[in-house]
């Protein structure tokens, strides 16, 4: 009975906790959890949303702010001595709310009134003392809102004196208490209060548009321990919906010495000391963003400061959403990337379509189903079909700028940016084919079927439709400021390689003429000295009767070469016995013309293969490899799918020397796909159409090539005995589910935690 009584104790207990929590309606709102860290001097809301509201009679609100030493927090918490703020609410005495005469709905100077109820404009009916600062609070059946200042708007439409007569002390750094107390009818002996801090700040600013950016934003200030502003600034008040009062006087300054605190009389937080992570992504000249919160970053010169990181998406969004060229749609998430050292420009992607009647010219459109290809990975070049066209995107870092001040304080005019991007294309002989200039001023759209653009004024897109001749080309790019000067570390450069259209003839592969293209090729490096990569740019095409091809060559030598030539020639004469097995699409050889090996210290060979032989040989893209003959022993190297363009796919391999090369499937894909089933039947493995793959990233995760033997050197059999045990492979899995569901826990109360009504307007 004892154990039964103990147990009917705890529930009543468990029951009558919250009821009794409910019952208090008088709670704080904001200043949120995750918002009580201030620059100092700065004003602040505290606003409370009654959780039984409506309430019939809610009756008049105290606001008072003591240091936090004079306070002891038993329950309810009491403090001592005289506060340092202290206001109060009006209400009618019947209705227990603030009277509507009680606020100056015509006040115009520079603001929109908005929600009506605002503490901002509370006045004495009689129209008497706007600008007391005592009486700054309003109280609805929905919430109570009190505006307490801390210094950076004292001489904005307030005598900043208590009610002695006194001029009010600066909220400098140090910990305080909010008190609040309900004085009358149904608030009436309740009580509530929260700690908050006045000091150096450390945020993650940003635009809001659109979600996905807001989100990334939140999640990397979780992770790295930064504010992030979602609670309303003063002078930005919403009453709880959609109506918004915008007091730009207050709002800016408060907004902007989150930034950079210049107020003089500061105790910690100073210009020296500012602390800021800026999202480049999707600022234009009439956000807060760019003119409250990035122009004060470049008026003090803290651009390039220890303090200040500028971040950007490594694919150029959030998520890269795009449709590949079999219509299937792709979304790849982006890594968060800091620029570094004197690095102004990041290259993050490079778009590849048949060009379309509507320009795209600095537009990214997350709905468009155009087909086409991506790059993320300029290492390896961009690869393109003769008639198609290509979109280079970018980003480039804030430069240092004069400022200029507005009718407006804390907004600014910023004077200079990186405005444009010059770009130089040359052939692989180093002619020069086009010079042109593009805006760096990238606009995107959000809302499917919308015509609204939100423009970037650190983003580009520059569209080019001029390379229809096939070859290899040198792509450099530059930015320029608005007065035409170079801007430090904005240079960068990447190769196009324009094919040729696929040869239709149906000639075979015996023979060179039969095959539709020469039996040799050569290209032609103008040198380069030790260390530094020669290119040269090969271009067998690839035709369905000769379904391998190699494209270019790139070799890194050991001493300085001048003007150099490799050759790539048919293999009709060499021995293949050691490839039976494999599925082989193409031999050649490839020598560079007069050069000692020893002077050769790395190459890379790239490569290509018909989409239309893989799946007549029932072999996906990963099973394809480069093997070399040295000495009489072919050797597999190392290699990797690159990317598709068309019904093309591409790959690279290094190898460690140069003579005869077969491009062919590995060991293992072939034996699979010959193999005799259980049944006596033949197993042949042939796909009705091999994978389409159109960015590099997919294969990431599959293992390169290692440089071995075709023929094993010892007797083991390639089985999976040495692999990962199945145990440990399900305990793997279920440790990282278990860290995902905290994690998602975790990001899901920080979020929970701001107050939602706020989220919807401010960037």
């Amino acid at each position: 009975m004892k154990r039964v009584a103990v147990i009917f104790l705890v529930f009543s207990l468990l029951v009558l906790v919250p009821a009794a929590y409910a019952a208090n309606d008088l709670v704080i709102t904001q200043p949120s959890v995750n918002e009580t860290l201030f620059a100092e001097m700065r004003d602040f809301y505290v606003y409370g949303i009654f959780p039984n509201s409506p309430l019939a009679t809610p009756g008049d609100v105290e606001i008072e702010l003591f240091p936090r030493s004079s306070c002891t927090f038993s329950s309810p918490v009491q403090c001592t001595g005289s506060p340092l703020r202290q206001i109060e609410s009006h209400v009618d005495p019947v209705t227990g709310t603030t009277n509507q005469s009680c606020l100056n709905l015509t006040f115009v100077n520079g603001v929109t009134v908005g929600g009506g109820y605002v503490p901002d404009i509370v006045e004495n009916p009689d129209g008497s003392n706007f600008t007391d600062p005592n009486d700054k609070v309003v109280v609805t059946d929905g919430y109570y809102a009190g505006l307490v200042l801390g210094g950076v708007t004292k001489t904005y439409n307030t005598t900043y004196k208590d009610s002695s007569g006194a001029t009010l002390q600066d909220l400098t750094a140090g910990d305080y208490t909010i008190l609040v107390s309900g004085l009358t009818r149904s608030l009436s002996g309740q009580v509530t209060s929260e700690n908050i801090t006045f000091g150096i700040t450390n945020t993650a600013l940003g635009t809001n548009r659109p979600p996905d950016n807001k989100n990334a934003r939140i999640n990397y200030a979780i992770q790295h321990g930064l504010r992030t502003y979602f609670d309303a600034f003063p002078g930005y008040f919403s009453d709880g919906g959609s109506n918004w009062s915008n007091f730009v006087a207050r709002a800016y300054p408060n907004n902007g010495i989150e930034v950079v605190n210049d107020l003089s009389g500061t105790v910690l937080d100073t210009i020296a000391v500012a602390n800021n992570t800026m999202f480049l992504y999707n600022i234009n000249s009439a956000s807060t963003t760019y003119s409250v919160e990035l122009a004060p970053i470049l008026k003090y010169n803290l651009q390039d400061s220890a303090n200040t990181t500028f971040l950007y998406y490594s694919n150029g969004e959030p998520y890269l959403t795009y449709n590949d060229t079999t219509g299937t749609p792709r979304n790849i998430a982006s890594t968060i990337l800091p620029f570094t050292g004197t690095n102004r420009l990041a290259l993050t992607r490079v778009e590849v379509r048949a060009p379309l009647p509507t320009s795209y010219e600095n537009l990214y459109d997350p709905n468009d189903t155009t087909q086409q290809t991506v790059y993320t990975d300029l290492s390896g070049g961009v690869t393109l079909n003769q008639g198609q066209e290509f979109i280079v995107f970018g980003v480039t870092k804030p430069i240092a700028s004069a400022v200029t001040t507005t009718q407006y304080p804390y907004w600014y005019s910023i004077s200079n940016r990186t405005s444009l991007i010059a770009y130089t294309i040359k052939d692989s002989g180093g002619s020069t084919l086009l010079t042109a200039s593009h805006d760096v001023n990238l606009s995107r759209y959000f809302s499917p079927g919308s015509t609204t653009r939100y423009n970037s004024l650190f983003e580009f897109g520059s569209e080019f439709t001029t390379l229809s001749t096939p070859g290899t080309y040198q792509v450099s790019l530059v930015g320029m400021d608005i007065s035409g000067n170079t801007v430090p570390g904005t240079s960068a450069s990447f190769s196009v390689t324009v094919l040729s259209p696929p040869d239709t003839s149906g000639r075979g592969i015996s023979d060179a003429a039969d095959s539709g293209r020469g039996s040799s090729y050569e290209a032609t490096s103008p040198g380069a000295p030790a260390g530094q990569a020669m290119t040269f740019a090969i271009n067998q095409p690839v035709t369905e009767n000769a379904p391998g091809a190699f494209t270019s060559v790139s070799v890194v030598p050991s001493v300085a070469l001048g003007s150099t030539q490799v050759t790539v020639a048919d293999a009709n004469t060499i021995d293949t016995s050691p490839l039976i097995g494999r599925q082989t699409a193409y031999i050649a050889s490839i020598e560079p013309v007069g050069v000692n090996p020893s002077a050769i210290s790395q190459g890379t060979i790239t490569f290509a293969v018909a989409g239309s032989w893989l799946s007549q040989h029932g072999v996906n893209p990963q099973d394809i490899v480069l093997i070399r003959d040295h000495d009489g022993q072919w050797s597999e190297l190392a290699t990797t799918f690159d990317h598709q363009a068309g019904t093309t796919y591409y790959f690279t391999a290094t190898t460690p020397g140069f003579s005869y090369f077969a491009i062919t499937t590995r060991v293992s894909a072939a034996v699979e796909n010959t193999t005799t089933a259980d049944n006596g039947s033949a197993s042949t493995g042939v796909m009705t159409s091999p994978p389409t793959i159109t960015d590099s990233a997919h294969f990431a995760a599959t293992p390169a090539a290692t440089q071995t033997t075709v023929v094993p050197e010892s007797g083991v059999s390639p089985d999976n005995s040495s692999g990962i045990p199945v145990p440990v492979v399900i305990a793997c899995i279920g440790g990282i589910a278990v860290v995902a569901v905290g994690g998602f826990l975790v990001r899901r109360w920080w979020i929970r935690r701001q107050n939602p009504a706020l989220f919807r307007k401010y960037d």
